[in-house]
């Protein structure tokens, strides 16, 4: 998750068209680097409840 997540930020950077709203994919920055961060975040989150129990 934290290679996408980081694969996600270059080309955000490095990509002006992966920075805006496109009419074939939609948001881009939610596919390339919120949705990895949102599963890397709710995996962390299982965890710790595991953990706990």
């Amino acid at each position: 998750m934290l290679a996408l997540m980081f694969l996600a930020a270059v080309a955000m950077l490095s990509l002006p068209q992966a920075r805006a709203a496109s009419a074939t994919f939609g948001w881009l920055p939610l596919w390339l680097a919120g949705l990895p961060a949102t599963a890397w975040l709710a995996l962390a989150v299982a965890r710790r409840r595991a953990a706990a129990a």
